[in-house]
């Protein structure tokens, strides 16, 4: 008697019989093994488990939040699909940014003075970027 599961189905679409299946979902798994547990550089500090952030990191992301209301009370104002393209657009930005400091931040923060310094020029940026985009389409921004 011939196994239902060992031959492909008639049909529009067939399958690979079940021993190449199940030998490509093991090769995948390797293969995430292998990317998650790769060799670390002692130049690059480790991920910390366990991390919390900080009252610092915080408050730098309460300066996004206020960059993002004033960004969104703008798109309230120019309710179309123009003004949807150019949220989309600043929004995306403004995130890719938020984003970027997330990562470094959780990667590489010491909580050294020089870190605290340049974050709150950071904060400044942000700040400055959430004046501009509270009205996009004039000199302001």
């Amino acid at each position: 008697m011939v196994d239902a599961l060992d031959h492909a189905p008639t049909g529009a679409l067939a399958l690979p019989p079940l021993p190449n299946r199940l030998h490509a979902a093991r090769g995948r798994i390797e293969m995430a093994h292998i990317m998650n547990h790769h060799a670390a550089r002692a130049d690059i500090p480790t991920h910390q488990h366990g991390r919390k952030a900080t009252w610092f990191e915080l408050f730098f992301d309460l300066a996004f939040v206020v960059a993002v209301a004033q960004l969104s009370g703008a798109y309230a104002h120019h309710y179309s699909l123009t003004g949807a393209a150019l949220f989309a657009a600043a929004f995306l930005a403004m995130w890719w940014c938020w984003l970027g400091h997330t990562f470094h931040g959780t990667r590489f923060d010491q909580d050294l003075p020089r870190q605290r310094f340049v974050g709150f020029l950071q904060i400044g940026a942000v700040v400055l970027m959430g004046y501009g985009s509270s009205a996009p389409l004039t000199d302001r921004a």
